[in-house]
């Protein structure tokens, strides 16, 4: 069902699930599975709650990861350029620092100005 519905009707689906068990639907995925199907149905759930707030969390992830990952960098920025607004203000909300200051800071060069200004 996670699979093929659309980000309105997995909300729908989420507020249901807490509604009759009393619990998130990321706690019974925590419970239930394991490994890639676990971090994928929570992806899932966490892109039809809020999905500018997960790309945020993805970004954050790629800066403070030990290598820096710009491919990933670029395939949620670059996409996404219409809603950077979003998902910079859920940055800052989630992590209390801005977006384009940690990308400045962790990324550099001809790289580091190209995403600047993809993302204004």
């Amino acid at each position: 069902i996670l699979g093929t519905r659309n980000h309105n009707q997995l909300k729908l689906i989420c507020d249901e699930y807490k509604h009759l068990s009393g619990h998130d639907l990321e706690y019974a995925i925590e419970q239930e599975f394991s490994g890639h199907a676990k971090d994928g149905l929570l992806a899932i759930v966490a892109t039809a709650r809020n999905l500018p707030a997960y790309f945020a969390e993805q970004l954050h992830h790629c800066m403070t990861a030990g290598e820096r990952k710009n491919e990933q960098l670029v395939r949620i920025l670059v996409p996404r350029v219409k809603v950077v607004d979003t998902i910079m203000q859920e940055y800052s909300k989630a992590y209390g620092r801005d977006l384009k200051t940690d990308i400045s800071e962790h990324t550099k060069g001809v790289f580091k100005e190209s995403i600047l200004r993809h993302i204004h």
